[in-house]
């Protein structure tokens, strides 16, 4: 079994690594001669004897383990606490969860709005369209709602079509007006 007490911390290795991981390094006799500075106390492992070099994983209690063993005996131990691990991963996916949620939240507010703005000149000609439907022939579609594309275009179409349509009907009330006054002479100077 390898463990024991820790010699002086190793500030430059120290600095390699990140918060939750540690790192040792025993002699060919099991005894250590590199910690760092968050080398757990409480950590006992065994290297196994086979093979005589290589890479080998262990889990220790809590603790996951890489152990790097050279061919004249000495090892490194290179390791993290799987709660601590756990830990950061949950916090990360927490920050993951809230981040997409209020990214979802932003696109669909400005998807909103966006849709909205594109969609009211299609509004402002359906209610046009509504108006003159129901005798307000003098109704047209509101300048603002004049554009430089397509709808614009279809709008300015529609103004010309319900300005044709008022002067069409009111061609037709006069017509029918002095057709009337004229058929009316004619019938009281027979009776």
């Amino acid at each position: 079994k390898l463990g024991g007490p820790p010699p002086p911390p190793t500030e430059e290795l120290d600095e390699l690594l990140a918060d939750d991981w540690f790192f040792g390094g025993y002699s060919f006799d099991g005894e250590p001669r590199r910690l760092s500075r968050n080398f757990p106390n409480d950590l006992e492992f065994e290297v196994p004897t086979e093979p005589r070099s290589g890479n080998i994983l262990r889990d220790a209690g809590d603790y996951r383990l890489l152990l790097h063993r050279e061919p004249w005996g000495a090892v490194l131990v290179i390791g993290y606490s799987k709660s601590s691990f756990a830990e950061g991963v949950w916090g990360r996916q927490f920050g993951v969860v809230v981040s997409s949620i209020a990214v979802l939240a932003v696109a669909t507010a400005l998807g909103w709005f966006l849709i909205g703005c594109s969609l009211r000149p299609i509004q402002a000609i359906r209610d046009a369209a509504a108006k003159v439907g129901a005798g307000e022939l003098g109704s047209r579609i509101s300048e603002d709602s004049q554009r430089d594309d397509e709808i614009g275009e279809l709008s300015e179409n529609l103004n010309q079509m319900f300005s044709r349509f008022e002067a069409m009907f009111e061609r037709q009330k006069r017509f029918t007006s002095e057709a009337s006054h004229e058929l009316r002479t004619p019938i009281s100077v027979i009776l």
